[in-house]
């Protein structure tokens, strides 16, 4: 995560966070720690950086040109189980994760990146090899390049990519978003969250649907080009936090509110069949999904929704309307979703 332009409120959608000493990151919370964080980071930042801490990515001015940059780090016990996966899914993931981020930031071209990865003396020098093939076979899809890193030993497998991308078109910040524009998202939701809810209870058919939209995330770099092209999108950011979540920090970074219409969302075939009735909490939830979700002017609705891949499922309201999912034009709860270091 990275970005936000001087002028911009970068980390509004993080909440207000007590300056008291506290005694560990777990009594913050994840967004609590960034919130505490990142506002000393950003602080004499140079011209060269077009956009800070905030955003999927941080974008960097270099000669005539603006690079995004970001980072991803995979850890297991925390992000995958090695009894869940093989060495080629994890390479996928670990590379298709940062490709979301550069994605998130509207039409940026894929370029180099370096790789750290630590490892515990035991580890099967097949399962390491796997992991490069995965890795490399989703490189060449996108033209991008592993040009270093470094290797250490380490408890558990870690793995943390840092990407670069060339910014070719237009950018989506997470703070552009204006009253009266459509809330979007591409593809299908909550279709990892059931993935994982199926390895959780010893599910052994990887190949399925859900468990693959988990295992092996598509980074939805095409559909960024296209959404750019448009001129219409306003904001963006991916969903691998979940789609609320996603939506109240592009809210709270624009200063805006937003009203869902859950009952839009778009489910798959096979998550709406598994989950019965409650196909609409994962998607409004369940992370690890990797779609953009993202607001446009009213006027690009139909033009981005004609490609086919993309919806309305809101819209943008004043900040004082807050942040509401309607099902039937109806109020309804919104489930809790996950948060790093809260347990």
């Amino acid at each position: 995560m990275a970005g936000a332009a001087a002028g911009d409120p970068p980390f509004a959608f993080m909440g207000r966070v007590s300056r008291k000493a506290v005694g560990t990151v777990g009594s913050l919370g994840e967004w609590g720690f960034l919130a505490r964080l990142l506002p000393k980071l950003s602080k004499g930042l140079s011209g060269r950086v077009a956009l800070g801490p905030g955003d999927d990515a941080a974008l960097v001015r270099v000669g005539r040109e603006t690079w995004a940059l970001t980072t991803d780090m995979l850890v297991e016990g925390v992000h995958f189980r090695k009894e869940w996966t093989t060495g080629e899914n994890l390479g996928h993931k670990t590379l298709a994760v940062n490709l979301s981020d550069l994605a998130a930031m509207g039409d940026v071209a894929p370029a180099v990146g370096v790789l750290s990865a630590g490892m515990p003396p035991k580890t099967p020098v097949r399962f390491i090899e796997g992991f490069y093939r995965g890795f490399a076979r989703l490189a060449r899809e996108h033209g991008f390049e592993l040009v270093g890193g470094d290797t250490v030993r380490s408890d558990r497998l870690v793995f943390s990519l840092a990407a670069f991308g060339r910014v070719r078109g237009l950018v989506f910040k997470r703070s552009g978003a204006r009253v009266g524009d459509a809330l979007m998202v591409t593809g299908t939701l909550g279709d990892a969250a059931a993935g994982l809810i199926l390895l959780e209870k010893g599910g052994r058919r990887r190949d399925s649907f859900l468990v693959q939209r988990l295992l092996r995330p598509e980074p939805r770099l095409a559909w960024a080009r296209r959404l750019a092209g448009t001129g219409g999108v306003t904001a963006g950011m991916d969903s691998s936090d979940g789609f609320w979540r996603s939506v109240k920090v592009l809210g709270e970074s624009s200063r805006v509110g937003a009203e869902v219409w859950a009952d839009r969302l778009p489910v798959s075939p096979s998550l709406r069949t598994w989950a019965k009735g409650r196909a609409e909490d994962f998607a409004l939830v369940g992370g690890e999904d990797y779609e953009l979700v993202f607001t446009a002017r009213p006027e690009a609705v139909r033009r981005i929704e004609s490609f086919g891949f993309a919806r309305e499922v809101g819209r943008i309201l004043p900040s004082r309307r807050g942040f509401t999912a309607l099902h039937d034009g109806r109020k309804r709860e919104v489930p809790s979703g996950f948060e790093h270091f809260n347990g």
